[in-house]
């Protein structure tokens, strides 16, 4: 016959609790002054190394916000039910902290607001001249687009391309460009 914890219903679940956080098997149990470790591959030079791991929800968000941006992710990705099935086997500790579609679009605006910022400074310290190009295409909705990019060469004499604008138009003649 099962036994269960035994308990009196006016105590309600402090000894659930207690226990909670005296369980070894609970995920979110971690030792503070325990340090884990990291093991970070460089395939351009065929090398591992090793180095001390702290959980940093800044730097997940961040990360999260990156992969958004440059794999054209919707915002609402992380709201799904297979991506948090992820995190919880990957980064256990970043499930209660996964932000909402809101924060996510949020997040994206702040490193585009830093990575503009950024570009702004290199463009500033060039010492090599700027190409100016425009792009005009239309979508698939049929929306006029004007794309202005500029191009130049660094100190390495490694040749960029950055957008500098992305616009929509209400036409692609001559006047409106």
């Amino acid at each position: 016959m099962w036994q269960g914890i035994v308990c009196n219903p006016n105590n309600g679940t402090s000894i659930l609790r207690k226990h909670l956080h005296s369980c070894s098997k609970y995920p979110y149990n971690v030792d503070k002054k325990q340090k884990k470790i990291s093991l970070l591959r460089d395939p351009q030079i065929e090398s591992v190394t090793l180095s001390n791991w702290t959980f940093d929800v800044e730097a997940i968000r961040l990360a999260l916000a990156t992969m958004i941006v440059i794999d054209e992710h919707p915002f609402s990705m992380v709201e799904k039910e297979r991506f948090r099935g992820l995190l919880s086997v990957a980064c256990p500790q970043f499930v209660n902290h996964v932000p909402s579609h809101f924060t996510v679009a949020r997040d994206c605006k702040k490193l585009y607001l830093c990575e503009k910022d950024a570009l702004k400074i290199t463009l500033k310290g060039l010492k090599s001249r700027i190409a100016l190009t425009i792009d005009c295409w239309i979508s698939i909705q049929n929306l006029n687009y004007l794309c202005l990019t500029a191009h130049f060469v660094d100190d390495e004499w490694n040749l960029h391309k950055r957008i500098l604008n992305f616009k929509l138009m209400d036409s692609h003649n001559g006047k409106e460009i």
